[in-house]
Parts: structure tokens; C-alpha cells; sequence
């Protein structure tokens, strides 16, 4: 693991680096609780991973600059294919179907709260471009355009309250 000048880890933060390749860049920021187990995670200057964060899976993960992955967002860039006879890790890896993919933010991208980003069979490789925004609780599956903003649909009753 590889963590260049200025870049803070806090201790609850766990990173498994066993057979991983880790590069944390300049003044780069894993917070409490963070959870890295990716084959391969690349924080370029500055990108932060959040308190309570997951990126999970057999992938890639790279991080561009000033990018953010957000309270407990979830990255996950490896996953099993629900074709596959099973989907369980305690299963031996001929029995599943493993998707190993990569997912790539952009320079100042930022991923909401409880966002869930994961790959999949149809889209092995996601790109999230530069200045997007992914709104908290959303879930994405496929690359998002640089300078776009995506969040969930909530239903909600519109209120207006008239002051007399």
C-alpha cells in the first residue's frame, strides 16, 4: 500500500491489502468505519472516502480528484451473476459467475449518502465523469455523463402553507 504526504486514515478504517494494490494520493481522506477490500483502489489527490463507506468486490476502483464517495455509499466493483448456480462466496468460484469490472470516478465527482454503486454483467465497466453528482440513496448500474446530477424519485405531497 502505497500513501502519499498529507493524506489522513483513521484508525477504525479497514483496509484489506493482501494480494491489493492500494495507491492513496496528496491529501487524500479514508474516515471512521470505511470499509476497502477492492483488488485494485486508486484515490488521486485530494478524493475522500467517507465514514461508514463500502467498496467491496474483486474489481477496480479509481477516484479522481476532489472526488467524494459519500457517508455509507457502496462501491461495488466485482459481483456475482445471479445466472450462475450460485451466489454464495462460500461456494467454490467454478460454482459462480463472478462479473470483475472497474468503477472510475471523475475529478470532482461526489456520491450521496447511502448511494450504491455496483457493476454487473450488462456493464462490467462504470464511469461516473467529472462534477456529477449521484444523490443520496440512489443506485447506479451504468456510466453517468460528466456535469450531470442523478437522484432517486420519492413520491412526496406537495404543501403550501398560506401566512395570514
Amino acid at each position: 500500500m502505497k500513501v502519499c504526504a498529507g493524506s489522513k486514515i483513521y484508525e477504525t478504517a479497514k483496509i484489506v491489502v493482501e494480494d491489493r494494490e492500494i495507491t492513496i494520493g496528496k491529501n487524500c481522506l479514508i474516515g471512521d468505519f470505511a470499509f476497502i477490500a477492492a483488488r485494485k483502489l486508486v484515490m488521486e489527490r485530494g478524493s475522500q472516502i467517507s465514514p461508514h463507506a463500502v467498496i467491496s468486490g474483486g474489481g477496480e476502483v479509481y477516484l479522481g480528484k476532489f472526488s467524494v464517495v459519500g457517508f455509507g455509499a457502496i462501491l461495488i466493483p466485482a459481483t456475482d451473476s445471479p445466472t450462475a448456480r450460485y451466489m454464495c462466496e462460500a461456494r467454490a468460484e467454478h460454482e459462480r459467475q463472478i462479473v470483475r469490472g472497474s468503477i472510475k470516478l471523475g475529478e470532482g465527482a461526489y456520491i450521496g449518502s447511502g448511494a450504491i454503486i455496483c457493476v454487473s454483467k450488462k456493464c462490467p465497466n462504470i464511469e461516473i465523469g467529472d462534477y456529477t453528482v449521484i444523490g443520496a440513496l440512489s443506485y447506479i448500474d451504468k456510466s453517468v455523463p460528466a456535469n450531470t446530477i442523478i437522484h432517486p424519485v420519492f413520491k412526496y405531497q406537495k404543501t403550501r402553507r398560506i401566512m395570514k
